[in-house]
Parts: C-alpha cells; structure tokens; sequence
C-alpha cells in the first residue's frame, strides 16, 4: 500500500512541476508578444505606417486559443 502512495504522490509532483513549467513558458511568450507589438508600433509611428522600415516587420496576428486540432506550425521560410 505504501508502494502505490508513494508513487501517487510522485506522479502529483511531476504533475504540479509541470503546470508551474507551463504556466511560465505560457508568461514568457505573452511578454515577448507585448514587446513586439510595442516594437512594431514605436517603429511605425517614427517612420511612417507605410515606410518601407513598418512594411518590412512581421505581421502581428491575433492569437488563437490552444483549444488542439488543426495543423501543425510551420516554420517560416528559409529556416
């Protein structure tokens, strides 16, 4: 009995280690997103919404729900 508590409890800490894992891989991203669209947009408001300088950064789009299905990311070009 105590051999299948013990490994209850180990399987509830590698459980709760990797929720803190992902909760913090989870912050980092939305910090990282904040600061390009603060990037992006201190760049286009110095030169111009159509200067080549705003054309040349990457689109912004609206973040999806990880709600699974759908395929797969793909890599950008040339990497």
């Amino acid at each position: 009995m105590d051999d299948a508590l013990t490994k209850v409890r180990a399987v509830e800490a590698l459980d709760t280690q990797a929720t803190v894992a992902r909760a913090s891989r989870d912050t980092a991203l939305k910090v990282l997103d904040r600061a390009l669209v603060r990037y992006r947009d201190g760049v286009s408001s110095e030169a111009g919404r159509n200067s080549e300088q705003a054309r040349t950064l990457p689109r912004i789009r609206p973040r999806r729900s990880s709600g699974g299905g759908g395929a797969a990311p793909t890599s950008p070009p040339g990497v």
